[in-house]
């Protein structure tokens, strides 16, 4: 089995939780409510794009606002085609009346 380059498989234990050991805050920190610190790899370009964006205020935080509308977004999507269906619904029952 081939070794990845950091020196781990980067595989990390999971908790009762179902959250991987090194996903959570160390217990010395205190973490934002509602929140929790993770690692991830983003691509280069993401993080100078989100940089670029900041200005006063953090990059993360504007990558976290991304997300949360991604999020929404998706959800409003979804609505949008469940009403569309139920409204065609009794076009579509009626079609071969005249």
């Amino acid at each position: 089995m081939a070794k990845s380059s950091g020196g781990h498989s980067g595989r990390r234990k999971r908790g009762d939780d179902g959250a991987r050991s090194g996903d959570s805050p160390r217990a010395d920190e205190a973490s934002p409510r509602g929140k929790v610190r993770l690692t991830m790899y983003l691509d280069m370009a993401v993080v100078d794009h989100f940089r670029s964006r900041a200005g006063g205020r953090g990059y993360q935080t504007l990558i976290n606002e991304a997300l949360k509308r991604a999020i929404e977004q998706e959800n409003l999507e979804n609505v949008l085609r469940r009403v569309i269906r139920e409204e065609a619904r009794p076009y579509q029952a009626g079609k071969g009346k005249t």
